[in-house]
């Protein structure tokens, strides 16, 4: 190898790594690749495993960002159901909130930060079966409102404190 850096290349069938030798591009006075052939083909080998394993997981369609514990049909369950979600701008999940609402029925639905103010109306959030109570604050941040089913009868409490963000019921 007197005269020439070792690099990878791939071999004709495509399916093996190998080592091939090049002519070297530079003067003889530069240093030697301080890598040998073996551990360059096994950094190449591991790049090609990670590769072709986030090809995998991304091809299997089920990739979430923010992953948590699967749901083991906790909705299905007795009793009360009372769920929290960051809605993060809820006209603009509305329609996804009406199914999600239709196939798993909570009892209380809570929503924060539902980013309204007084331009949109009870009856553009409507969800068929809840009653709404919501307390805005404006379109670009904070707000509240929460969802309940129209069987337990919710009586609205007039409570206004100005440093708590939350309907009374």
């Amino acid at each position: 190898m007197n005269g020439s850096l070792p690099f990878l290349s791939i071999a004709q069938d495509k399916s093996r790594p190998q080592i091939d030798s090049a002519p070297s591009q530079t003067k003889s006075s530069s240093k030697p690749s301080k890598m040998t052939p073996t551990k360059k083909l096994v950094l190449a080998t591991k790049l090609l495993n990670i590769t072709l394993t986030a090809s995998l997981v991304l091809l299997a369609n089920d990739v979430s960002p923010n992953p948590g514990p699967g749901l083991s049909k906790p909705l299905k369950v007795k009793g009360l159901r009372i769920l929290h979600i960051n809605i993060c701008s809820l006209r603009n999940k509305l329609t996804e909130l009406r199914l999600f609402c239709d196939k798993d029925r909570p009892h209380v639905l809570s929503l924060n930060k539902t980013w309204l103010d007084d331009s949109f109306l009870d009856s553009e959030l409507y969800l068929p079966g809840y009653q709404l109570l919501r307390r805005d604050r404006d379109r670009h941040g904070g707000g509240i409102a929460v969802y309940i089913a129209g069987n337990l009868n919710p009586e609205r409490v007039d409570i206004n404190i100005d440093d708590i963000e939350a309907p009374w019921f």
